[in-house]
Parts: C-alpha cells; structure tokens; sequence
C-alpha cells in the first residue's frame, strides 16, 4: 500500500527515515514529493521518488537477494549468484554427514566448497535439495561429475570429444592420466 509523504533531509544510512513537514517550505527546498511503499524482500517500509516507476525495493541489496531467492525452484538453471548465495546464507562448512574432518570441513576459501544436488537432478534447484560439501566429500558422491549425466549428455559428450581436433583430445588425455 503506497501514501504520498513529503520528504526534507533523508539521512543516506538510513533510508527508512522520513520527516514530514510543511508543503511550502518542503517545495521551496526543491526536494519533491515522495511516495513509501514496503519492500518485497525485506518488508521494511522505504521512501522513493514517483520517477523511480515502481518503488519494489528498499535498496539494490534487496533487489538482487530477492531475484537470486527466486531462482531456487524446479526446472532452473544453477548460477554464480545463487552459489554465492547458499555459501553465504550457510556458511563455509561441509554439510555432508560423511565427512572427513570431525564436525565438517571449514575453510575460509569458498573456493574448497562445491554445491551438491542431493537428489541428483541438477535442474532441481530448489533450497531443500541443495548443500554445501567439500570437494572430498562430493567426489565421493553417486552424483558426481558423469555419473550425473544422462545417456543424452553421455552421447553429447563423446560427439564434442570425437569432434575436437587431435591436439587438444591428446591434451585432455595426457592431462586425464597424470
């Protein structure tokens, strides 16, 4: 539910500070009409300008948690944000039951940390199916690397290695051997 309010003299730290005050002298200052509205991601009230068109967000913050929060559904695409996301929201600690350092592995790298799908559908991106383990504990996984990948991908993944030129498959398999 969006109230028009006059604003006079927002303190940028805290941008859900809003003085009233008399239309003249809030016109003759030259700041202009403000509009609240509350905040789809954090639910706390804000102040914006009508140019700014819809007024969803309190900040970029909040925008971009919120779009990142609504990538984690079925049938989506796993991303860099969203990765940063779930190591942030959990930590950096190795959720996985199994794992090698009593307790769970922590790291101050977020690098040391992959992010498994528990059911092994890798479009399954929804957070309950999603964990943070290290890279040990995920190579021990089921659903590690190909052994996640259906026969579909299997036979597009022999194509790209068949169509690459001999000097990169020798690369590959000199590399894959060591």
């Amino acid at each position: 539910m969006r109230s028009r309010i006059l604003r006079c003299g927002v303190d940028r730290t805290d941008f859900h500070t809003v003085n009233v005050v008399n239309q003249d002298t809030f016109l003759s200052q030259g700041v202009g009409i403000m509009e609240t509205s509350t905040c789809k991601n954090c639910q706390e009230p804000f102040a914006f300008r009508p140019s700014q068109k819809r007024g969803m967000f309190c900040g970029n913050e909040c925008r971009g948690e919120f779009t990142v929060k609504s990538k984690f559904v079925l049938d989506s695409k796993f991303s860099t944000p969203m990765r940063a996301y779930l190591l942030n929201l959990r930590g950096l600690r190795c959720e996985s039951s199994t794992c090698h350092t009593h307790g769970g592995y922590q790291d101050t790298d977020a690098r040391a940390f992959q992010i498994d799908h528990i059911n092994g559908d890798r479009q399954d991106n929804r957070s309950e199916n999603l964990r943070v383990i290290c890279v040990i504990c995920h190579c021990k996984t089921d659903t590690w690397g190909q052994g996640n990948a259906s026969p579909e991908g299997l036979k597009r993944m022999r194509h790209q290695w068949r169509s690459m030129p001999d000097s990169n498959r020798r690369y590959q398999r000199d590399r894959l051997a060591s």
